[in-house]
């Protein structure tokens, strides 16, 4: 799998202008390991269901 680094910015700004559904799939990331990188970097992610 092909690694991509993001900025704390550019990664705030992706989680709030992506479903978090759309992100789950094309970063092949769970919602934890999404709220897992939120809480380290110290920001607010949504707070919706995953379906």
């Amino acid at each position: 799998m092909k690694t991509i680094e993001l900025s704390r910015n550019q990664l705030y700004d992706l989680v709030w202008s992506t479903p978090l559904s759309k992100l789950i799939k094309q970063y092949a990331i769970s919602n934890e390991g999404i709220k897992k990188y939120a809480g380290y970097l110290k920001y607010p992610y949504p707070k919706v269901a995953i379906g």
